[in-house]
């Protein structure tokens, strides 16, 4: 199983694109998304967002507005990332896997 962790934000800010060719995934490939708070105490909005060309972004999968795991299906692009748009409490994480079985 192949897995690209997307960080943690602690802060009201994206994180950083990561390329998706370079850790074995591939643009149009369908993968499982998990956005979780690893401390349990996450207030606030994050998504996972895509991009063709690491400027231009779009959210893939819903967003992540409490303490609970959200997982989905999302389709991969050439950069991924990790978006926090509020945050008044605790972290959020996201990690993409190819285990869709």
């Amino acid at each position: 199983m192949r897995a690209l962790d997307l960080g943690s934000l602690t802060a009201v800010a994206a994180g950083t694109a990561i390329a998706t060719q370079g850790l074995g995934f591939l643009p149009g490939e369908t993968a499982k998304a998990e956005i979780f708070s690893p401390d349990a105490l996450f207030a606030g909005s994050a998504q996972i967002q895509t991009s063709p060309d690491g400027t231009t972004w779009t959210n893939v999968g819903v967003a992540h507005t409490s303490a609970g795991y959200n997982t989905f299906m999302i389709t991969l692009s050439n950069w991924i990332r990790l978006n926090a748009t509020a945050r008044t409490a605790g972290t959020v994480k996201a990690v993409v896997f190819d285990d869709i079985g």
